[in-house]
């Protein structure tokens, strides 16, 4: 028995050809508009995210993955850079102590984070960069754990403004 033809068989239309094409011209488009998204996520890649603080709360890995995310897509990277990196991040400490503020009545709350980071070549793991961040926030009138946010967001920051520079060299 021998097989059929394909291209033996009905005649396409040319509505059929233009809609088969532009569904390849959306698909090819649609890669397209995913490769440039920005040049911090096409150049460095989120790795490892873990937390040295011991506590039971699940919010504050989750809350420094959303501000990583946050900071990298705001950094601008250089645009002549060749090699794509790995950014590993540690919160390695974060505190909260009461001290008394200007009023005697009302205290202050103070919380430091401090953020370990290391860059690393995507192709090899090579090291590339170690970077650090340390903030501290201040306030009265807010709750504990919105003051050690702020200061999370701070040390982020901090770390992350040095990557530009490290991908540079």
């Amino acid at each position: 028995m021998l097989a059929e033809d394909p291209l033996d068989g009905p005649p396409v239309s040319r509505r059929r050809w233009l809609q088969t094409g532009a569904a390849i011209l959306g698909a090819l488009t649609g890669v397209g508009y995913a490769g440039s998204a920005s040049a911090a996520t096409r150049v460095v890649a989120l790795g490892e995210v873990a937390s040295k603080v011991r506590r039971d709360e699940r919010w504050l890995e989750r809350e420094l993955k959303k501000a990583l995310k946050a900071e990298l897509a705001r950094i601008e990277l250089p645009k002549n850079a060749r090699d794509h990196f790995v950014l590993s991040v540690s919160l390695t400490q974060l505190f909260t102590k009461q001290r008394e503020g200007r009023d005697p009545k009302r205290g202050e709350a103070e919380s430091t984070a401090v953020i370990s980071a290391v860059l690393r070549k995507a192709k090899g793991g090579t090291l590339h960069a170690i970077l650090r961040g340390k903030a501290t926030a201040v306030d009265s009138h807010v709750d504990a754990r919105e003051i050690e946010l702020s200061a999370l967001h701070g040390a982020v920051h901090s770390a992350l403004r040095r990557v530009p520079d490290a991908i540079s060299t």
